[in-house]
């Protein structure tokens, strides 16, 4: 069985202050809701760019995925979420976003996959398709889709 803790909000607030305070620096507004998460798409793909050109170091990239995941999170949380019964949990290290065994979004590794690979890794997709999972509309959408 997994290790399973609880984040405190204050912890959650301050990496989220983190992530609103380093996108300032690029000019980009952060506020918890999803234009900005199309924003946040767009700050993490100048990063991707940044690492690559620069062989940044994985314990730097891990540090950012931990920012920008939380705050990615954070924002599913307020919008929509945790009216579904999702709250922060610490699993093996990991911030997540965790409703049950069967029920997690991970969005830290997300972030983190999007700075180390490239544009198919898309937070603002991952985001709107958290919303269909949590809705349980996704599983629909995919058989309609096919």
């Amino acid at each position: 069985m997994a290790d399973i803790e609880k984040i405190p909000q204050e912890q959650i607030d301050h990496i989220c202050g983190n992530a609103i305070n380093d996108a300032k620096r690029f000019s980009i507004e952060l506020k918890f809701d999803d234009e900005s998460i199309a924003k946040l798409e767009m700050l993490l793909g100048r990063i991707n760019e940044f690492i690559k050109q620069n062989n940044v170091p994985g314990e730097i990239v891990s540090k950012m995925a931990v920012t920008y995941g939380v705050y990615l999170g954070e924002t599913m949380l307020r919008c929509y979420a945790a009216e579904h019964g999702y709250g922060w949990e610490v699993i093996n290290g990991e911030p997540v976003l965790y409703k049950d065994d069967a029920n997690k979004i991970m969005p830290v590794t997300k972030v983190h996959k999007r700075l180390s690979r490239d544009i198919t890794e898309n937070v603002y997709n991952f985001y709107n398709v958290g919303k269909d999972v949590v809705n349980g509309t996704f599983e629909k959408k995919v058989n309609e889709a096919e």
